[in-house]
C-alpha cells in the first residue's frame, strides 16, 4: 500500500510537532478515524488511490489519528463525527486549520475539495 506520506500517530510521537514541522514544507491532511467506523474504512482506499499520483506527495502529507487511542487530540480538534478530515495549509510559521470535511467522501469529491483550497497551487 502506497500512501502520500502516511504518519500513524503512536505514543512516542508528539503530534503537534509532527504537524508543525510538516506544514513548513507541505499542506497537511489530518484523518481522524476509528477502526470500528465503516466510513473511515471506506476512506482508506480513497486516500491510497490519491497517493498513487506522485504529484500529490510534493504538496500534501497525511496524518492519521485514531481517536480511540488519542482522545485528547480528538478533543483538541473538536472531533464529533467520523471520519473527519482537517486541512492545514503549508505555512512556515503557523498551524491553522482552513477546512474540514466530515463524513464519507468520494475520491473525485476529495480531489475537488483539495483543489478548492488550492493545495496544489
Amino acid at each position: 500500500m502506497k500512501i502520500l506520506i502516511w504518519i500513524v500517530m503512536n505514543e512516542n510521537l508528539d503530534y503537534a510537532k509532527i504537524i508543525e514541522e510538516n506544514t513548513k514544507t507541505h499542506s497537511v491532511l489530518i484523518d481522524f478515524f476509528a477502526t470500528w467506523c465503516p466510513p473511515c474504512q471506506t476512506l482508506l482506499p480513497i486516500l491510497d488511490s490519491i497517493s498513487s499520483n506522485t504529484e500529490w506527495s510534493s504538496y500534501l502529507k497525511v496524518v492519521k489519528i485514531n481517536i480511540d487511542q488519542y482522545p485528547v487530540i480528538a478533543t483538541k480538534y473538536r472531533i464529533q463525527s467520523l471520519p473527519t478530515l482537517v486541512l492545514i495549509p503549508k505555512h512556515p510559521q503557523k498551524v491553522l486549520e482552513i477546512a474540514r470535511q466530515v463524513g464519507g467522501i468520494s475520491e473525485k469529491a476529495l480531489i475537488e475539495w483539495l483543489d478548492q483550497h488550492k493545495i496544489r497551487a
